[in-house]
């Protein structure tokens, strides 16, 4: 910045600071704690939580399904940064998320049954949570919200049913 303005340019800083950490967020939690950003994504409607509508993954770097199997959230888009396994290592959730990052992993899209999601969300390792609702009347009773220890931080109606994001409430690392 110093080089800036001695350029004569007029530097603001801070302008849209929060705006920026909102979109910047799961890459500086990844690169504040030294592992992935975990998404956890279920559907609170199937009877086994494996049948999660249609999900852009395009914005993470590996989803993990159901069966524990990793792919690149874009096929191909990391060229030759990281090489995957084919599924998910083994180890405690925190070790296996150390082992992702240094792999180059940086956002994790768990498409999970409650178990295995579950074991990284029991130890705080899940960052945010993506519900979905089946689309049924205001009066019928509703599915699984999101547990403990996370706020409801957006509600959107989509085609046939409703997505409730959630995110941690005590996130574990925050630029400033």
């Amino acid at each position: 910045m110093a080089e800036l303005r001695r350029a004569g340019v007029d530097v603001e800083v801070g302008v849209l600071a929060d705006e920026a950490e909102l979109v910047l967020r799961p890459w500086l939690t990844a690169l504040g704690r030294g592992t992935p950003f975990v998404t956890w994504a279920y559907s609170a409607d199937a009877e086994d939580h494996r049948q999660v509508p249609a999900l852009d993954v395009h914005g993470y770097d590996v989803v993990v399904g159901p069966d524990g199997q990793l792919r690149e959230g874009t096929p191909g888009g990391h060229g030759d940064t990281f090489v995957l396994p084919g599924e998910l290592p083994q180890g405690s959730p925190e070790k296996v998320l150390q082992a992702l990052y240094a792999a180059g992993v940086r956002s994790l899209l768990m498409l999970s049954a409650r178990g295995l999601a579950e074991l990284y969300a029991n130890a705080g390792l899940v960052d945010e949570i993506l519900v979905h609702l089946p689309g049924r009347a205001a009066s019928s009773p509703g599915g699984e919200l999101p547990s403990a220890g996370f706020r409801v931080s957006a509600v959107r109606r989509l085609e046939d049913h409703v997505l409730v994001r959630a995110q941690r409430e005590d996130p574990p690392f925050r630029a400033r």
